[in-house]
């Protein structure tokens, strides 16, 4: 399967010391231009294909067993969020 983030460099910790506010959504860096590109790739490749798979709705459990828990306190962050989305 697809792994958008599995050539990008690892992300740099963000300049920013306190994230709960929300402001680093907002703050375009090198860190959200890999993130950005990662999408748009992923998004590219995947119209690019012939035919296109079509994907389903999937239940509850069938999340939890495959990808666990991804709301946390903590957040999953970017590259993990879009790993578990494109695979």
């Amino acid at each position: 399967m697809f792994s958008a983030m599995s050539n990008t460099p690892s992300v740099t910790p963000s300049p920013y010391p306190d994230e709960s506010d929300g402001y680093w959504m907002h703050y375009h860096d090198e860190n959200s231009q890999k993130l950005a590109d990662a999408i748009i790739s992923y998004a590219v490749d995947r119209v690019r294909m012939d035919p296109p798979p079509l994907d389903a709705p999937k239940s509850l459990s069938q999340l939890q067993r495959e990808v666990g828990e991804t709301i946390t306190a903590e957040g999953l962050g970017a590259a993990k969020a879009l790993s578990i989305f494109t695979n």
